[in-house]
């Protein structure tokens, strides 16, 4: 007997162009995010505490951070879209923000990519939802019992869930795989879970060995890792200078990257000089004069090697 799954909470979700608007109710926990989420008009997208639109319901679900969105985690969402494929569902998401580790310690900067940036990303393997959870306290108390019946049953209403063999979830991480799989028994859903995806060393693709590469100044190996160059949306800072914002920072050096006005616009490669934030200031990147880079308030860049 399948346990009893109550109505989800009064949302709607229009996607209108490239904006998909969450509208609540009054009564709505004031806990949840609010807002508008900028994301690609094929890619539903909703916020936490919102009930999937009935299209979208029933939907294959992988979850995880997916930060960076590295070949182990390319290899997990392209198994999701065959399985939904498959079994003519959608294939979906649920990821959170900010990244679990940023929640409750003070570290430096720590993400690879921006919400948007990992959204883009996601969307270009072929995934049509994506479940946007915020991580604050009140999700990290939820015990696993209430985390699946919550968020997985009630708000999702998941068909079948993809995690990693090591998938840990719910208050001081009590969940496992095993009672994700007796969970999903009592509310309706199978779980898959799938071993790591490994390089060929034979080490496990992750987001710390990404981040390692980068802090050592290595953007050649965090490349070979993501399956692509890792890019940044930099700001304008000065005539020549452009800031990170919240992403993480490679160490002080001389670095040849692309840099380019939009995603698909034309390209140019450049010498560039990152500054190591001295004096307690924050880290800029300065590119020499001409070309792309001279007039635009936002610059995309690929970071391709340290010279």
């Amino acid at each position: 007997m399948q346990a009893q799954v109550p109505a989800p909470a009064p949302w709607t979700c229009r996607v209108m162009n490239s904006l998909c608007r969450i509208e609540r109710s009054a009564q709505e926990d004031p806990h949840l995010l609010a807002g508008e989420c900028v994301a690609p008009s094929v890619l539903t997208v909703l916020k936490a505490g919102a009930a999937a639109p009935t299209h979208r319901q029933g939907a294959v679900i992988a979850i995880g951070n997916f930060d960076g969105l590295h070949l182990g985690h390319q290899q997990m969402l392209r198994a999701v879209v065959t399985e939904a494929e498959r079994s003519d569902r959608t294939p979906g998401v649920l990821t959170f923000h900010p990244h679990p580790r940023q929640t409750f310690a003070r570290t430096s900067p720590f993400a690879l990519s921006s919400t948007r940036a990992k959204l883009d990303l996601i969307q270009a393997e072929g995934i049509r939802a994506a479940f946007l959870q915020r991580f604050n306290r009140r999700i990290c108390a939820m015990s696993p019992d209430t985390f699946v019946a919550e968020v997985l049953a009630r708000q999702l209403r998941a068909s079948q869930v993809f995690v990693g063999e090591d998938f840990h979830f719910g208050h001081k991480r009590a969940g496992d795989v095993g009672l994700l799989s007796r969970l999903g028994e009592a509310f309706g859903f199978t779980v898959t879970a799938m071993a790591a995806f490994r390089d060929p060393t034979g080490a496990p693709y992750s987001s710390t060995r990404v981040r390692d590469a980068l802090r050592d100044g290595d953007p050649r190996s965090a490349a070979a890792l993501l399956g692509r160059s890792w890019r940044t949306t930099m700001k304008r800072h000065g005539a020549h200078q452009f800031r990170f914002g919240h992403l993480l920072r490679p160490p002080a050096g001389i670095y040849r990257v692309e840099v380019r006005a939009a995603p698909t616009g034309p390209a140019l490669t450049k010498t560039a000089w990152l500054s190591g934030g001295e004096g307690g200031g924050e880290p800029l990147l300065t590119l020499g004069s001409g070309g792309v880079g001279e007039r635009q308030s936002t610059l995309i860049v690929d970071w391709l090697d340290r010279l």
